[in-house]
């Protein structure tokens, strides 16, 4: 029979520092990550990285002892392949841009979420701020450094998975942490069949090489379990707008990591647009803490 978990009550400000850890976690996991991809394929390295993940979160969270009810399944199934969706295009746009840049163009997702939550002037401002920034990033006559289309159809593809992880990790995140851990779980059942299906030979191949298993298990630590289990403790006590404020650090963490581990040095261009949607984000955020 599936039990309630006990709920612990996480104060606001414990609630920033999880989101702050989270986020440098998550952008050094991802640098990481990119190492990864580079050994396998984007989709073989998603479904890696969520194995590890998961293994790492139920050994840690034990969450068999509070088992989801039906209810809470149907968001967590939600949640997971959200999760599964949005890390797959994410890393296929890794392939072809820099960390930063694909940061930036993703972190469009929870921004329109921070936007369609609120109203007014300030809010279109924001939006437009953020399309801006987007374009000055765009290839237009086949003349910006180290971007693709195709690159960018991924990236925007990551953001809508990134909204979707917002609004259905808040559902999710009202059942208890382990539903965390559940989330991951539903993620990898549908990322490895993904990998399986679309990079066989090179997903078996990652999987039987301990180098790359090692690689995984970092990435699955720093990228996915351990911010998944923070954001799903922060939800809980900090709201959206405060959220948005937040997460606004995330293309700028992106940047860091991208040129101190990756040597991914952009252009004067690519930091205003990437600063443009940091801006955007400020905007649509500031004083909403409410």
């Amino acid at each position: 029979m599936a039990s309630t978990p006990q709920l612990r009550t996480v104060s606001f400000s414990a609630g920033i520092l999880f989101l702050l850890f989270s986020m440098i976690s998550t952008q050094f996991g991802s640098a990481e990550a990119k190492i990864l991809i580079a050994e396998v394929s984007p989709q073989a390295a998603a479904a890696l990285r969520l194995a590890a993940a998961t293994a790492v979160l139920f050994a840690f969270m034990r969450p068999w002892r509070n088992m989801p009810t039906r209810d809470a399944g149907k968001s967590i199934l939600a949640y997971g392949i959200t999760i599964a969706a949005m890390n797959n295009c994410y890393y296929k746009g890794l392939t072809l841009m820099p960390l930063g840049l694909v940061t930036a163009i993703e972190f469009t997702g929870p921004l329109l979420v921070a936007a369609c939550t609120s109203r007014g002037l300030r809010d279109l401002a924001a939006v437009g701020l953020a399309a801006a920034g987007i374009i000055m990033v765009l290839p237009l006559g086949g003349a910006a450094e180290h971007v693709s289309w195709e690159g960018v159809f991924w990236s925007v593809m990551a953001a809508a998975g990134w909204a979707g992880y917002i609004l259905f990790g808040r559902k999710a995140a009202a059942h208890g942490p382990s539903s965390a851990a559940w989330g991951l779980l539903a993620a990898c059942a549908a990322a490895v069949p993904w990998a399986l299906a679309t990079s066989p030979e090179g997903t078996l191949a990652a999987a039987a090489s301990w180098h790359v298993a090692l690689l995984a298990l970092i990435v699955g630590l720093t990228a996915s379990a351990l911010p998944y289990w923070l954001d799903m403790l922060a939800l809980r006590a900090v709201p959206t707008g405060v959220y948005g404020v937040l997460m606004s650090l995330e293309p700028a963490l992106g940047t860091m990591f991208g040129a101190l581990l990756l040597g991914e040095w952009l252009t004067l261009t690519q930091h205003a647009a990437i600063a443009a949607v940091i801006a955007a984000s400020l905007l649509v955020s500031v004083g909403r803490r409410k």
